[in-house]
């Protein structure tokens, strides 16, 4: 019966390291301020530093300077 145990719990560790190594690393942004506007996931036009931060967010930049007042 501990063997089953052991033997259960080792799968399920390898299954979560097998899950985590998946995502994919962050980029490094630089830190230049050239603003885009943006929608982000919550569907809002938001304001970024610059496209490569806006990807980041997994947001979707729409044009280059800040965001207008959308209505």
């Amino acid at each position: 019966m501990t063997t089953i145990r052991a033997f259960v719990l080792t799968l399920a560790c390898a299954a979560a390291l097998a899950g985590s190594s998946q995502a994919e690393p962050r980029r490094m942004c630089p830190m230049i301020y050239r603003p885009v506007c943006a929608i982000n996931r919550f569907h809002h036009f938001e304001t970024f530093a610059n496209a490569c931060i806006a990807r980041e967010a997994d947001a979707h930049v729409r044009h280059e300077g800040v965001c207008r007042r959308h209505r």
